[in-house]
Formats: C-alpha cells, sequence, structure tokens
C-alpha cells in the first residue's frame, strides 16, 4: 500500500485529462457536441476518475484490513448532528459571505438566488454528480498524506491537486468556463478544501465529506456562487474565505498513523 496515493492521482489524472482532453479536442472540431450521448459519456467518464480509482487503487494496493477500513469509512454515517450542520450549511454561509462583499461592493446579486427549496432538488443530484469525488480525495488522498502534513499545508496541497485536474474542463467550448476565470476557481478550490478538510478531520466520515461537497454544488445552482472573474469582490471574498479556512485547521493536529 505504500504509496498507493502517488498511484490514486496519476489514474485519475491519466482517466480525466485523456477523456476531458479528448472532450475538448472533438467539440472544438465540431466532430462530437458536449450535450451528445459520445460527449456527456466522456464528460462523466473524466468526471468520475477520483471515485472510480479510488476503488482501482484499494482493491489493487491495500491489503485486507486497510481496505475494511476504508469501506467502515464510507457508511460512516453515526456521527454527531453538528457535522451535518456543518456540511450542509457550511457552504450555504460561505455563499451568504460572497453576496453580501459584493453588496457592499456594488455588485450585488441577491436576485441571481433562487428558492431554498431549490437547493434540495439540486442537492441529490449533486452527491453523483460532484460528491462522490470525495471517496478518492479524502478516502484516499487526506487519509495518506495526513500523516505527513499539518492539516493546513494538506488542505491547501488538495485544493491545488483538485484544481489541477479541473485544468481540462476550462478547455472544453461551451462549458462555460474560461480561462481567464481558472485563477478564481483554483482560490475557491482551495477555501472548499479547507473546509471539507476540516470536516474529514474532525469525523473520518466520507459520506459527510461527499454531502458536503454536493452541498456547495447545490448552493451554486441555486445562486449562492462566486463567480469565476477577476473582480475586487471575488478576491476579498477569496481572502475572508482563506482566513476562514486557516481558523478553523490552524488547531488541529497532524495526524499520527501507525
Amino acid at each position: 500500500m505504500k504509496h498507493s496515493w502517488t498511484k490514486f492521482l496519476i489514474f485519475t489524472f491519466l482517466l480525466t485529462y485523456i477523456c476531458h482532453g479528448a472532450l475538448a479536442i472533438l467539440n472544438y472540431l465540431g466532430v462530437i457536441a458536449l450535450l451528445s450521448v459520445p460527449g456527456q459519456v466522456l464528460y462523466i467518464l473524466g468526471g468520475s476518475s477520483p471515485t472510480i480509482m479510488a476503488f482501482v487503487v484499494v482493491h489493487a494496493f491495500y491489503n485486507a484490513d486497510d481496505k475494511k477500513a476504508f469501506y467502515r469509512s464510507l457508511v460512516d454515517f453515526k456521527q454527531p448532528f453538528v457535522y451535518y450542520a456543518f456540511a450542509l450549511l457550511m457552504p450555504i454561509a460561505l455563499g451568504m459571505i460572497f453576496l453580501l462583499v459584493s453588496f457592499l461592493t456594488g455588485k450585488p446579486a441577491f436576485s441571481q438566488v433562487s428558492s431554498p427549496l431549490q437547493f434540495f432538488i439540486f442537492f441529490f443530484p449533486a452527491i453523483i454528480f460532484g460528491g462522490l469525488e470525495e471517496v478518492g480525495w479524502r478516502g484516499i488522498l487526506q487519509e495518506r498524506l495526513s500523516n505527513k502534513n499539518k492539516p493546513l499545508p494538506l488542505a491547501i496541497i488538495i485544493g491545488l491537486i483538485w484544481g489541477a485536474w479541473h485544468l481540462p474542463m476550462f478547455l472544453i467550448p461551451n462549458l462555460g468556463n474560461t480561462p481567464a476565470g481558472y485563477l478564481p476557481f483554483v482560490l475557491q478550490g482551495i477555501i472548499l478544501s479547507m473546509i471539507i478538510t476540516y470536516l474529514y478531520a474532525k469525523t473520518a466520515s466520507i459520506p459527510l465529506t461527499v454531502f458536503c461537497h454536493a452541498a456547495v454544488n447545490a448552493a451554486g445552482s441555486m445562486g449562492l456562487l462566486m463567480p469565476f472573474e477577476n473582480r475586487q469582490d471575488v478576491f476579498i471574498y477569496i481572502l475572508i474565505g482563506l482566513a476562514l479556512g486557516a481558523v478553523l485547521l490552524i488547531p488541529l493536529k497532524q495526524k499520527t498513523m501507525d
């Protein structure tokens, strides 16, 4: 199982870059449309690579005891209610902080927020399309690296890896992302990594991190979303978010593993 996390990263990046890279090229050439069946297969397969490769690595490189520990963490729902509240409400709180910053800087965006009911409509699909990434990011990457890194630098490392993993998405035409928005996207990813790193460090529960990631996507879908643009309000919010993440993580101790 030694260096299993490096194998996880290599396999994950390969699958995503092959699928999303091919989609970007073929879409640009007009061979495959993003919303066509082949386009969606490539998009979903590439986006599912952290989940797929987590199971591949566990079955190929983990011993029996570590496999059992991994699968126990997948069904670890028995956690204090406060952590469920944190997982579901913190992404909403971050979105509200951004809206407040935008309002105070003269760029109000409250009209873009839909009904709170929309959160739950988006939340459950977001578990499948986004949330399950945490099976790999937390169940393997954070779990394997937490004995070598303190929580704060670990969260930053995972956030940067997560940003690099998403890079091909900014090259796919018609997806809505632009290269100019990549820096705000990566910085926002570090903030979210801080929140989810904290949650996993406190609970070792993969389901809670899946719910938190899904809540991030659901909150964004209902309008509580920082736009990936180089704007004053965006960077003020990013500074606030990074400071909040640091406050959560700095008191945590580095995990020790046998």
